[in-house]
């Protein structure tokens, strides 16, 4: 399986340092990376209180107001055609965090930043049946650590213009996994874990 490439996490890694210094200078960029302290711990917090494993799991990620707008139905139906299921919302921008506390959710909170570790902990916490992001905020290090623990992984309200450079190198290596449409006939997968029989889509996770 692809891994995200040495460019893309180098830009992170400078990223992550230079952020507390550009924070300085960007009121929005200060309160989130004020809200993401002690984020993984939060999960865990949760994750130990109110984690029923025997119960599946969706994870949605929308980065912002508008595309957890067009999430936001999809949660709904959810809670009416599946209440015994539990629902995980992440989003990325401060400006989200009202629209976040309105949804029909078990859990909401802000996305780790995209590392190894990061990811990797709230997924071991969250153990998500299933991660589906919303529009086009695929990050590769949660999407391929997702999809290697079997995840099954899914978009919506997404388009991609074949001459984005989304497609392109170094990012196409760390945004091509498998992905599941949210349809009917995979909710009774979802309920019992099965594998989808369609090669498009990402395999049991493992236990």
């Amino acid at each position: 399986m692809a891994r995200p490439s040495f460019i893309y996490r180098l830009t992170v890694s400078l990223a992550g340092k230079a952020a507390p210094l550009a924070a300085r200078f960007d009121k929005k960029l200060a309160r989130s990376l004020d809200a993401r302290r002690g984020l993984v711990e939060r999960l865990q917090t949760w994750v130990q209180a109110h984690r029923d494993p025997k119960r599946p799991l969706v994870w949605v990620h929308a980065p912002s107001v508008g595309e957890g707008l067009q999430a936001k139905p999809v949660l709904e139906a959810l809670r009416v055609a599946e209440p015994q299921w539990q629902l995980a919302y992440t989003f990325f921008s401060p400006s989200a965090e009202r629209l976040a506390k309105s949804l029909p959710v078990d859990v909401t909170d802000y996305l780790p930043f995209d590392r190894p570790r990061d990811v990797r902990a709230v997924l071991r916490g969250l153990e998500p049946t299933a991660l589906v992001f919303s529009k086009l905020d695929v990050w590769p290090e949660l999407t391929l650590a997702a999809a290697r623990a079997g995840v099954r992984l899914g978009l919506i309200s997404a388009t991609v213009a074949p001459t984005s450079s989304r497609l392109r190198w170094p990012t196409r290596g760390g945004r091509h996994p498998r992905t599941a449409r949210c349809t009917a006939s995979e909710r009774s997968a979802l309920k019992t874990g099965g594998a989808s029989s369609s090669s498009a889509r990402a395999p049991r996770r493992s236990k």
